[in-house]
């Protein structure tokens, strides 16, 4: 009774508070008249406070009447609805069904007790975890677009159960994949190599070349039914629809191979780098798309196909080593562009990547020297010293003219203005970069690097030296010095920097060597560089020697030819130990390629990998999320050592299984 009172009062509160008060001043003028008003009140609002609860009760029962019109018309519209529907309890326990379900799972008697039973490509934990977006269900050739919704059941036992609906989108998917068979692709075909060939031959030879590479790319790709223009000497524009794509695709752009296996009466073999996109809005966007894409080819070092669809890279070939160009026309190019950079410039950074070696500190210390003789300051971008570098960065510490040079990345934040210059060495991804956070905030960036390009590339750069035949970042920047100035004047210690720089890196001059190498060494030596000291740079320290041991003891044989070692505890210049354990390795009788894992933390892997040439390291590194050269690339795995080393080995196996489907498909032909 007192709860209606309190819900009338609540209701009319202002009403009650005038006329008590009105009451009140009349029983003070006059109590009579006051006691009178006072019963009239109290006779009213009782009257009020019943036809309140009338009200109310009314009010009550048309809710409950609505309620129940609606509940009954949610459960006649489940019940009716076009398309199946199956309500599962969390452990897909069927609890109900309509007949659409029924005639969708085309039996006759009762489903399954489990949804899973009944319907075996279904996830149950994509049940569970499923959002607003509707799960992609493929069932007896029909696609489904699968919406979850959660609902409280009343029986606490069974807790939230999950309503199942399907739309039948099949008719969507067929005229989708109709369009993605007709997408226009756009192929982008280089010859590599074409006027080395033609030189390397007799004249009379030279037309011939040229015809039958020119036929073998026309007659390969006339077979997937694509437009092949040619509009350069060693140039070609394909397009072709994205169904014949995907039937390259799926001989891994055999053509590559076709070329490559040419009779040219030649030494040297023809190589194409080719460039292939379905992304892009317009024929425009898309050429531009392929364009970059191409760039990514051939700064991997050409002889391969790179593929971009959906905003990701996808790579194939790649098993020649990049081609020394005996030209060094780039060089001076490149030269003279990096000179009104660094003329233009407040001050210049330079940055290597992170856990620095010997190459990115010796090719630092050049770009040092080729910015002091334009009357820049020059800085190098560096927060920890390891062990690799540890003892030439004692020796810059000696060096009067290098004070204040290195400095971590805190104390060059404030020396950022908007014409500062930075120049990244022997890297080109900004996420391995010393100082990530460096690279956003200067806008001009230049890149010089030995290392094939990938699909992340730091953007916007204005100046791009990268060369994978070079054996090292040093050995660009030595050739760099002739074109910066015409009197090159290089310190003993400089040119010691950058000697160690490629001995490193070249493995003491016997991989990845060249002629071009062999004279960026003879000009470092002319300059005073001494073999003997730099050798001193590469002393190391007793754990150091005894962890690289270890490893090569525990290691074991994998497929006949690969040597995979190990370090299962986390030690200091673990990358370094894995690096030099796996060029150690490779010295071992019958081994082609070798892989070193150590523990970075208890869930992150470092893999060094080393081959002849015969395996493409670099393409089983990519599969793994890494890269790097032909014979010598790395990768980090977000596993712990032995999970990291089985995932390894299940590359290596995909990688020589795919070898060999090739190798029989060449037989075949």
């Amino acid at each position: 009774m007192f709860k209606k009172i309190e819900a009338y009062v609540k209701e009319n509160l202002i009403e009650v508070i005038f006329e008590l008060v009105l009451v009140i001043m009349l029983m003070i003028l006059n109590i009579i008249i006051g006691f009178i008003a006072l019963v009239i009140f109290v006779s009213l609002h009782i009257r009020f406070l019943q036809n309140f609860e009338d009200q109310t009760t009314l009010r009550q029962k048309n809710f409950e009447n609505i309620e129940e019109t609606i509940d009954s018309l949610t459960k006649q519209a489940v019940f009716k609805m076009p398309f199946p529907m199956v309500i599962i309890k969390q452990d897909g326990e069927i609890n109900w069904y309509n007949s659409k379900f029924i005639k969708m799972l085309e039996i006759e008697d009762e489903p399954e007790n489990n949804i899973l039973d009944a319907i075996s490509s279904l996830n149950l934990n994509e049940i569970l975890g499923a959002g607003d977006e509707p799960l992609k269900i493929l069932y007896r050739d029909n696609y489904y677009q699968v919406y979850v919704n959660k609902v409280k059941s009343k029986d606490s036992k069974d807790g939230e159960m999950l309503l199942l609906y399907w739309i039948n989108r099949t008719d969507l998917k067929e005229a989708k994949d109709i369009i993605d068979k007709e997408k226009i692709a756009t192929i982008l075909l280089y010859i590599d190599n074409l006027d080395e060939v033609k030189s390397s031959v007799e004249d009379s030879l030279r037309a011939t070349i040229a015809g039958n590479v020119e036929t073998e790319i026309i007659n390969y790709f006339n077979g997937y039914d694509a437009t092949v223009r040619k509009y350069d000497d060693d140039r070609y524009l394909i397009i072709a629809n994205n169904e014949n794509l995907q039937k390259i695709i799926q001989k891994k752009f055999d053509i590559l191979d076709r070329v490559r296996d040419l009779k040219v009466q030649s030494i040297i073999p023809l190589t194409l780098s080719i460039a292939a996109t379905t992304d892009g809005e317009t024929p425009l966007e898309q050429y531009e798309i392929a364009r970059n894409t191409m760039d990514i080819a051939l700064g991997r070092g050409g002889d391969q196909a790179v593929l971009r669809r959906e905003h990701n890279y996808e790579y194939f070939g790649g098993k020649s080593k990049a081609v020394e160009k005996t030209t060094k026309v780039k060089a001076r190019v490149v030269g003279g562009a990096l000179r009104s950079l660094i003329d233009d410039a407040s001050n210049v950074i330079i940055m290597p990547h992170k856990n620095a070696d010997m190459d990115a500190i010796g090719s630092a210390i050049g770009v040092v020297k080729l910015v002091r003789m334009r009357g820049k300051t020059p800085y190098i971008a560096l927060n920890s010293v390891n062990m690799s570098i540890r003892n030439i960065m004692a020796r810059i510490n000696e060096e009067e003219s290098l004070k204040g040079v290195v400095k971590p990345e805190g104390e060059l934040i404030g020396l950022i203005d908007d014409k500062t210059l930075l120049i990244v060495v022997d890297h080109h991804k900004k996420s391995i970069s010393e100082a990530p956070d460096l690279v956003d905030q200067i806008k001009d960036r230049v890149v010089i690097d030995h290392h094939r390009r990938s699909g992340e590339f730091i953007e916007s750069t204005e100046l791009v030296f990268l060369e994978p035949y070079a054996s090292s970042t040093s050995e660009l920047v030595t050739e760099l010095f002739t074109y910066m100035t015409d009197n090159v004047v290089l310190s003993k210690f400089e040119a010691e920097a950058l000697l160690a720089g490629i001995t490193v890196d070249t493995k003491n001059f016997t991989v990845q060597t060249g002629v071009r190498t062999f004279e960026a060494a003879s000009m470092l030596r002319r300059f005073g560089a001494d073999p003997e000291v730099v050798k001193k740079y590469f002393k190391e320290d007793y754990l150091v020697i005894k962890n690289r041991a270890d490893i090569v003891r525990q290691s074991e044989i994998f497929m006949d030819d690969t040597i995979i070692g190990i370090l299962e505890d986390k030690v200091d210049n673990s990358i370094l130990i894995a690096a030099q354990a796996a060029d150690e390795m490779l010295s071992i009788n019958g081994m082609k390629a070798s892989f070193v894992a150590v523990k970075v933390s208890n869930n992150e892997t470092h893999v060094s990998a080393r081959s002849l040439g015969e395996i493409s390291v670099q393409l089983i590194m990519e599969k793994l999320g890494g890269g790097g050269h032909l014979n010598q690339a790395a990768t980090r795995i977000d596993l712990s050592v032995d999970l990291a080393v089985e995932e390894l080995k299940r590359k290596i196996k995909e990688y020589k299984d795919e070898e060999n489907e090739s190798k029989k498909e060449e037989g075949v032909k």
